[in-house]
């Protein structure tokens, strides 16, 4: 997950309809969802909004009350393009960040909202979260604006208790999951609702939120979390901001951002922002506002490796532009790849730990995989031979070629493949 530095306001001007928001020119290729900053910015009516991704038919359209803003997290399709639709123009959408290949969107949401009332309640998401999801990306609301209730979301085993107490309105919340993929949720009544749009499979999603509240109002604070020891390559961090009483104005913003959105949130905001050197900035009207750690994400965007002949290594590398190699790689434990790998001879993997590829794999001879490699979010080309001992878990298509014969042949699947020889486009 990436923040930027600074806001791109990403407006409409349109009311009354689903409009396409075209992110192209701010965000890369390979990016999934956004993190969008929605303002009403007029001081004493309240009006409406919506943001989907492209291609959903979902439908959901909520207020948002005067000087108040909230964070909404929402996938893009591969051009790049949202779909939002306003009231009146007094709502502003500000373009804060993007995910990449950390996080997975669907493209119309799940519901996945409890009937149980005044207790926290378990939402079993394994049915859409695989295996190795981290944490979920819900919205939380009330669409049908029919009045005051109670809604609340923690990780599973968690012990916090705060609540969203004006939910006649919506949050977008990002929690940890359990393995077995639960988090809990808590409503007043049934017309508080609980949409899955997503989940993240990198990061640190803590059990309890980490108390980091200011003390200091009127002005942008360093909030310093060396003493937490973020993971390495986590340089975003999830904070809920918390105002029961609706009466302090706050922003947070990545350390050294001349941002200053500064206004009322809803009574829980999670917020993703940026850190430098472990330091984010926030800046609050009370100290009825308080800040609450709940994890980490990491920014893939590390380093481009090109090797002319062998490659060992012996723990994980991470890179989200191409890997190229012109003879063989071998490696004992993790491969993270956003974008391309090309090995012009073998690839060898022999750690039982995962093996995450997220774009395209092609190999000009022989692929061998010891154990599980999961996910594959795209195509895999293999000119020869693929041996698989144990599991790959595709989301798209499978290419195998066979050079000689010029033949090519197309495997559709979407699922796991278990303990599979492929030899020159034929199974065994």
């Amino acid at each position: 997950m990436k923040c930027f530095n600074n806001g791109i306001d990403i407006s409409l001007s349109t009311t009354g309809s689903w409009t396409d928001i075209d992110l192209g020119s701010y965000i890369p290729g390979g990016a999934t969802g956004v993190i969008i900053l929605v303002r009403n910015t007029h001081s004493s009516y309240h009006y409406q909004f919506g943001l989907r991704k492209n291609g959903s038919t979902d439908d959901r359209y909520y207020y948002l009350a005067s000087n108040n803003q909230i964070i909404f997290c929402i996938g893009i399709d591969s051009n790049k393009i949202v779909e939002g639709k306003i009231s009146n123009t007094y709502i502003k959408f500000i373009l804060l960040g993007y995910f990449q290949n950390d996080a997975y969107f669907f493209t119309n949401a799940y519901d996945k909202s409890i009937s149980t009332t005044g207790a926290w309640t378990d939402i079993d998401c394994s049915g859409q979260i695989p295996s190795y999801g981290l944490a979920a990306i819900f919205e939380l609301g009330n669409p049908s604006a029919s009045g005051m209730y109670y809604i609340a979301i923690r990780k599973n085993g968690s012990t916090d208790n705060r609540y969203m107490t004006r939910a006649m309105y919506v949050t977008s919340a990002i929690i940890g999951v359990d393995n077995n993929r639960i988090c809990e949720g808590y409503i007043s009544n049934t017309d508080m609702k609980f949409f899955l749009n997503g989940y993240l499979y990198y990061g640190t999603f803590k059990t309890n939120g980490l108390d980091k509240s200011l003390s200091t109002t009127g002005s942008y604070q360093d909030i310093d979390m060396s003493s937490d020891n973020p993971p390495s390559y986590h340089d975003s961090v999830l904070v809920e901001i918390y105002n029961p009483s609706d009466t302090g104005q706050t922003f947070l913003r990545k350390d050294g951002s001349s941002d200053d959105y500064y206004s009322y949130p809803t009574d829980r905001t999670f917020f993703p922002v940026g850190m430098v050197s472990n330091i984010f900035e926030g800046k609050i009207s009370s100290t009825n506002v308080d800040y609450y750690v709940l994890g980490y994400f990491r920014d893939l965007d590390y380093i481009e490796i090109a090797v002319s002949d062998s490659l060992s290594l012996l723990d994980s590398p991470s890179c989200q532009n191409e890997f190229t190699l012109s003879d063989e790689i071998l490696l004992n434990d993790n491969l993270f790849l956003n974008n391309e790998l090309i090995i012009l001879d073998s690839f060898s993997l022999s750690d039982s730990a995962s093996k995450v590829i997220t774009s395209v794999i092609e190999v000009s001879d022989s692929l061998s995989l010891s154990e599980s490699i999961f996910p594959i979010d795209k195509n895999i080309f293999i000119e020869d031979t693929i041996t698989l001992v144990e599991d790959m878990i595709f989301r798209k298509g499978f290419v195998m070629l066979n050079i000689d014969s010029k033949i090519v042949t197309q495997i559709d699947v979407n699922g796991p493949i278990s303990k599979i020889l492929i030899i020159n486009s034929k199974i065994s």
